[in-house]
C-alpha cells in the first residue's frame, strides 16, 4: 500500500511514541552510493525497538549525476533476512524471496534533469544498518572495449615510440640479418612467436601481445657469418630499437 509522504509524521507518532521522537533527533545517516548515471543517499529518519521487534522510517535521495536528462530511475539493495517493506511513498518497491528490494520511480518523479534530485521513503519492519544502495537511471552507456589493433614496425621505425593498449599486437618485421629481438622488461609485452632472422637467411618476423600497462624497449642488432670467423670481417653491427608504451 502506498503511503503519502505527509502521513509519515503521523505514522511515526502513533507507532513509536516518545522512543520514536528520540530516534528522530538522533537518526543515523546512510552512505551515499553512486551508480550508472545517478546517486542514492539513504537516511534513517526514525527508528524504534531493536532487531525484528523494531522498525525504521528510511528516506532516500536520488540524484541524476549524468549530463543527460533521466526519464526513470531505480534503486536496489539487499533488504536482509526477516525484514519487510511495510509501505512506501514516492516509489514502487518490490522484494524478492531472497531478500533483495528494488524501488522504481513513481509517475511524477522519474524525470530528472542533470543535477536534479527527488526523494522516496519507506516504512520497514526490523532494525538494521542501511546497506549499500545500487542506483541506475539508464543515462550512461557501458564502455565498449577498444577493438584490438596490430601495429607493424620495420627498420624505418628505429628509435621511434609505439603506443599500444592491452590486447593489441606488435609485429616486428626486419631483415634476415637481424637477430631475434630482446625485451628490456617483463610483464608489458608477451612474445607470441618469432621466425627468420640471422642465421636463417629469412626475413625476421616477431609478434608480441600487449598484456599490461607499462613501457618496454624492443631491441635487436644485425649480424653476419663473418663476424664469427677467426678473423672477423669489417662489418659493424647495426642496432635497432623501438620504445613501446602500453596504456590501459
Amino acid at each position: 500500500m502506498a503511503l503519502p509522504e505527509r502521513s509519515v509524521p503521523l505514522l511515526c507518532a502513533t507507532v513509536g511514541g516518545a522512543a520514536l521522537l528520540a530516534a528522530l533527533l538522533t537518526s543515523p545517516a546512510g552512505a551515499e552510493t553512486t551508480g550508472a548515471g545517478c546517486s542514492a543517499t539513504g537516511r534513517v529518519e526514525a527508528q524504534w525497538g531493536s532487531r525484528t521487534g523494531g522498525g525504521q522510517v528510511v528516506s532516500v535521495v536520488v540524484a541524476n549525476t549524468s549530463a543527460a536528462t533521466a526519464t526513470r530511475w531505480s534503486v536496489a539493495w539487499p533488504l536482509g533476512a526477516g525484514r519487510q517493506v511495510v509501505s512506501a511513498w514516492n516509489a514502487a518497491v518490490t522484494t524478492t524471496p531472497g531478500g533483495d528490494a528494488t524501488a522504481v520511480n513513481a509517475a511524477h518523479n522519474g524525470l530528472l534533469a542533470p543535477g536534479a534530485s527527488t526523494t522516496f521513503g519507506m516504512l520497514l519492519s526490523g532494525v538494521a544498518p542501511l546497506p549499500a544502495l545500487a542506483c541506475d537511471n539508464g543515462t550512461t552507456t557501458p564502455t565498449t572495449p577498444a577493438t584490438p589493433t596490430t601495429v607493424t614496425v620495420s627498420t624505418a621505425d628505429n628509435l621511434s615510440t609505439v603506443r599500444l593498449r592491452p590486447g593489441d599486437t606488435l609485429v616486428v618485421s626486419l631483415t634476415s640479418l637481424h637477430l631475434p629481438p630482446k625485451l628490456s622488461a617483463t610483464g608489458v609485452l608477451q612474445q607470441l612467436d618469432v621466425a627468420g632472422g640471422y642465421p636463417t637467411s629469412q626475413p625476421l618476423v616477431a609478434r608480441y601481445a600487449a598484456t599490461a600497462a607499462g613501457t618496454v624497449d624492443v631491441s635487436t642488432t644485425t649480424d653476419i657469418a663473418c663476424n664469427h670467423e677467426p678473423t672477423p670481417c669489417p662489418s659493424p653491427q647495426v642496432p635497432w630499437t623501438v620504445h613501446v608504451v602500453v596504456t590501459a
